[in-house]
């Protein structure tokens, strides 16, 4: 019981870390994709 709890939260810990990773990176390469469109409206 106890090595499936350890298990379950290795498993929570590295999925939460991909999700971030893989939210962070999008968040990115949308910003860096969008830097040619928004450049003039920010301005």
């Amino acid at each position: 019981m106890y090595m499936d709890t350890v298990v379950l939260a290795g498993i929570a810990v590295i999925a939460g870390i991909l999700i971030f990773a893989g939210c962070f990176a999008l968040f990115i390469w949308l910003d860096a994709g969008n830097k040619d469109t928004t450049q003039s409206e920010k301005d």
